[in-house]
């Protein structure tokens, strides 16, 4: 039904110019356009600040003119043209904090998040939050409902024509693609990390022009890993050849959310510390990316986690579980998280029956982690309910949760009484979490105290039973967890040590104890199982790692994000980013996370595209 005129083009057009004045401020908020140390980056950053926010929300801008033009109703034409331009520039400004935590932009992690049945939840979000974001989202629709009022009163000033504000921005915006193209030429850091903090910045590259011009390009230009996309997946490179041992032993693998290197200490986790003693500590071990994805498929399958969505796609399951079936494990996997967010049902454990599969996921992390060393514990005493050996070996496997962010913890496990009583999500600004990050930190540390409880209780029943004689024991993290060390707040952002660095117990029958200080990966992992179920192959057939107890004085070691890989060496690490994105540059670092001269990444080129080519090794 009619319930009025359709809105005035120019009070649209001037509330079109209100909101993207909005999302400058948004950007200027978050960006310090005057911080660089040129006037040249400072100009080029004006121009992203005058140009992008009209792009990003010409798309809301032709929404509203369209439901103007097609739909009946003043009223309905005016609320959907304030939702769309309040929801654009909610996204911008999430999008902006998001890269100042985390480094990266809505990327498709974020979306993996929010469409995978259980990555909201994985987030530890709660009902307070919730009502925040939604305070938050109307307070946004009212600001641009008075926009809309505001430009009924300024619709009467005269405005230039709207092809003379269109010929400026092309101008403009041609004049940022020019720069940004020969500064991405030269390899001029400062321009292209300056284009990096704008989400979805469109990149210029005009290489073949400028070498037509007689230019030549940096000798330490963008170097780009370019992730197999097409092709057969070649796993495992050759059918896997097994001769037969005697007693194949049990295995239970023991992994914590989120658990750094630095957290197993006598005082924080004793009961695991303890145990080390009996075992192999090993005190440079990387986990396989710095998220749980990257770190669980270097674990399981022994390559590089980058190829997660690949395998996921094609529902390929580890070469690991074709050996323990030909032994007959008896198999059971334990999550205090979810088994669908990540996809572990469809990749890892795609092979196991719904019985084989233990889901605990109600109530606080910390009780469900509790429930579940239970259930562990329970299905280790065989069918008679006591400690006697079942005829078959057994496989288990389970996923700790407390040492997730918001971090949990019952009261008799606090061993730092200075922790953050109460975690907003609303507030985890980067200025939020400077003043609060100690604390924060604490609430982890008691996190992963209960961890070590828990680990211990069924370190005590292995030991009591006398398990351990027949039983591969590993405790680890899926990767570890930042504390603003290098300007970043938990995973998923960067290298740095706090991130990709974990730590790693093993006990296996027969082996004396040891600390081992070489570096050691989660890719190694299938391999060390690998050759003690007599698997004859050599490990390049099914694995890109080593041996755990085999030291390589020359290798490297490889840890995977959504949009990058790192390559640590003995003395430097290094960043490359994938083709598919412009979020990262190439980065040189020392082992310590200190920024180094860009130039000094020339001389390991050779290695790096050693190491790109290697990562397609099992693609064809």
């Amino acid at each position: 039904m009619q319930t009025g005129a359709p809105a005035p083009l120019k009070k649209i057009t001037v509330f079109y110019l209100l909101s993207c004045v909005i999302v400058m401020l948004i950007a200027v908020y978050n960006i310090n356009v005057f911080s660089h140390n040129n006037a040249g980056t400072v100009a080029y950053s004006l121009l992203l600040l005058v140009t992008y926010p009209l792009m990003y929300l010409a798309p809301a801008l032709l929404i509203f003119v369209a439901s103007n033009i097609f739909l009946a109703g003043k009223r309905l034409n005016v609320a959907i043209g304030i939702a769309v331009s309040a929801l654009s520039a909610l996204v911008i400004f999430s999008d902006f904090v998001l890269y100042k935590l985390y480094g990266f932009h809505i990327n498709m992690f974020v979306w993996n998040i929010i469409s995978t049945r259980g990555g909201i939840a994985s987030l530890g979000f709660d009902q307070v939050s919730i009502y925040g974001l939604a305070g938050i989202g109307a307070l946004v629709i009212l600001v641009f409902s008075l926009l809309w009022l505001l430009a009924g009163k300024l619709a009467v000033v005269r405005l230039p024509k709207l092809r003379y504000i269109f010929a400026l921005f092309f101008v403009l915006t041609i004049t940022e693609r020019g720069i940004y193209a020969v500064n991405h030429f030269f390899s001029h850091g400062d321009v292209l990390s300056v284009a990096n903090q704008w989400p979805l910045h469109q990149p210029a590259k005009a290489s073949s022009l400028m070498e037509s011009l007689g230019y030549q390009r940096s000798k330490e230009r963008l170097v780009e890993f370019d992730p197999a996309s097409s092709g057969a997946i070649r796993y495992p490179m050759a059918k896997i050849d097994i001769e037969p041992v005697k007693n194949p032993p049990n295995i239970v693998m023991l992994v914590a959310e989120s658990l750094r290197a630095d957290m197993l200490t006598p005082e924080i986790m004793p009961n695991l510390w303890a145990f080390s003693t009996s075992g192999t500590r090993f005190t440079n071990h990387y986990s396989g990316g710095n998220g749980t994805r990257q770190g669980m498929f270097a674990l399981f399958y022994g390559l590089y986690g980058n190829n997660w969505d690949r395998f996921l796609g094609k529902r390929v399951s580890p070469v690991l579980f074709s050996a323990l079936d030909h032994y007959g494990y008896q198999r059971l996997a334990i999550t205090s998280a979810s088994f669908t967010y990540p996809e572990f049902d469809q990749t890892i454990f795609s092979t196991f029956s719904p019985n084989e599969l233990h889901q605990d996921d109600k109530g606080p992390a910390w009780r469900r982690d509790i429930r579940n060393v239970d259930a562990l514990i329970l299905s280790l005493q065989g069918e008679e309910g006591g400690a006697a050996q079942a005829v078959r070996p057994k496989f288990r496997f389970m996923f700790f949760e407390s040492t997730h962010a918001r971090y949990f913890f019952p009261k008799e496990n606090v061993i730092r009484e200075d922790y953050l009583q109460e975690v907003d999500y609303l507030k985890l600004t980067p200025d939020y979490l400077a003043e609060n990050i100690d604390a924060f930190k604490n609430r982890y540390i008691n996190a992963a105290h209960h961890v070590d409880r828990q680990v211990g209780r069924l370190l005590d029943y292995l030991q009591t039973n006398n398990e351990l004689d027949n039983t591969i024991v590993l405790v680890t993290g899926d990767h570890g967890e930042a504390f603003m060390e290098n300007g970043r707040w938990g995973h998923n952002s960067d290298f740095s040590e706090e991130q990709v660095k974990v730590p790693l117990v093993v006990s296996m029958p027969g082996l004396s104890p040891a600390v081992v200080d070489y570096p050691t990966s989660h890719l190694d992992f299938v391999g060390t199982i690998m050759s003690t179920l007599g698997v004859k192959n050599s490990s390049t057939d099914y694995s890109m790692g080593g041996n755990l107890f085999v030291h390589d004085p020359g290798r490297q070691i490889v840890v995977s994000s959504w949009s990058d890989i790192g390559v640590i060496t003995d003395k430097v690490k290094i960043v490359v980013p994938f083709k598919s994105t412009t979020q990262h540059s190439n980065l040189i670092t020392s082992l310590a996370d200190k920024p180094l001269a860009k130039n000094s990444i020339v001389q390991y080129m050779p290695l790096i595209r050693r190491i790109i080519e290697r990562g397609n090794h099992f693609f064809q």
